[in-house]
């Protein structure tokens, strides 16, 4: 009989107007931002989204979301721009 497969660890976060998903498997990570799968580097000191790769590595990945979002994304608006 095949080993158990482990169900996905998944958590939601809500960063700036930016919807921020967290998938956690036993052999990875994967990091989700308004729908768009964005690539991150994991080393001894944390977490470095791969867009901004020369800042300071963060204790967890959220952290280091929360600091590039604050950075680079401007928030999401539900409004689309255009004449009233």
């Amino acid at each position: 009989m095949p080993g158990k497969k482990q169900k996905a660890k998944v958590t939601e976060h809500e960063v700036g107007g930016h919807s921020v998903r967290i998938v956690q498997q036993p052999d990875r990570e994967e990091l989700w931002i308004d729908d768009t799968r964005r690539r991150f580097f994991k080393n001894e000191q944390g977490y470095v989204l791969f867009d901004k790769a020369y800042v300071p590595s963060h204790a967890s990945l959220i952290d280091a979301v929360r600091e590039y979002l604050s950075e680079t994304e401007p928030p999401k608006s539900g409004k689309k721009s255009g004449r009233p």
